[in-house]
């Protein structure tokens, strides 16, 4: 198996190393170098690609790839698929709020026959369970409904940024328009719709100040989810 693990990254100088260091610890020994970790700096303003590109002179399996405009995060992300070797792909978020230990059960779960797995704060877990301000967990919850209208989406937390899926299962998906925060629900359609199989489960979480996703970046979600629905381009 060899495991290709992207991290969209922008503006992230303060916690990229931790967060890439982390990934390093813990994966280096059990799977003997046979994997790679892709930071996508995406437009970033700030010393994320020095820092991402210092670590990779220690570690050959850990790239930086440069983006000098904004892309997004799927944008990002979706650049990334071009680069990766692996035979599990997936993505992470950059403040690392998700277990690894949890990420290594979603890579398990993709190397012993599911199509995709993906973590969720919400699977299993009541509204004061959840580890997040009031705001975010009503955006959450209303997006999820949406989804599940729209695209019969029976996720619990479509929006999770810790989602591993087989190469196979990328290469037979139609092109992904979706290059915001909207990016997951895209890719979780197009994988429902080619019938492949997903398996969410629940992954503890640490909730982390400075996200980069905004109240506002829901109105834009909301626009390019409707004209994908719709076939609007």
């Amino acid at each position: 198996m060899r495991l290709s693990i992207i991290i969209p990254a922008y503006n992230e100088e303060k916690r990229i190393e931790k967060t890439i260091t982390s990934y390093i610890n813990y994966f280096e020994t059990p799977l003997r170098g046979e994997y790679e970790i892709i930071a996508v700096c995406d437009g970033c303003t700030d010393r994320t690609p020095q820092i991402v590109e210092r670590i990779s002179e220690k570690h050959k399996n850990i790239f930086c790839l440069r983006h000098p405009e904004r892309l997004g995060k799927g944008g990002g992300i979706l650049k990334s698929f071009e680069f990766v070797k692996g035979n599990i792909i997936g993505f992470v978020d950059a403040d690392n709020a998700f277990e690894i230990n949890g990420i290594e059960r979603l890579i398990n779960l993709v190397n012993s026959g599911y199509d995709c797995a993906i973590g969720s704060k919400w699977k299993g877990r009541g509204f004061f369970q959840v580890t997040e301000p009031f705001s975010r967990k009503i955006g959450s919850r209303i997006w999820n409904l949406i989804l599940r209208i729209l695209f019969n989406l029976r996720i619990d937390d479509a929006q999770a940024g810790a989602k591993f899926l087989r190469r196979k299962v990328l290469e037979s998906l139609p092109p992904i328009r979706c290059t915001g925060f909207e990016f997951d629900a895209e890719l979780l359609w197009r994988i429902s719709q080619k019938k492949f199989s997903i398996k969410e489960i629940y992954i503890p979480t640490i909730h982390r100040e400075h996200s980069k996703f905004k109240m506002m970046d829901s109105i834009s979600m909301l626009i390019n989810i409707l004209k994908l629905r719709l076939n609007i381009p």
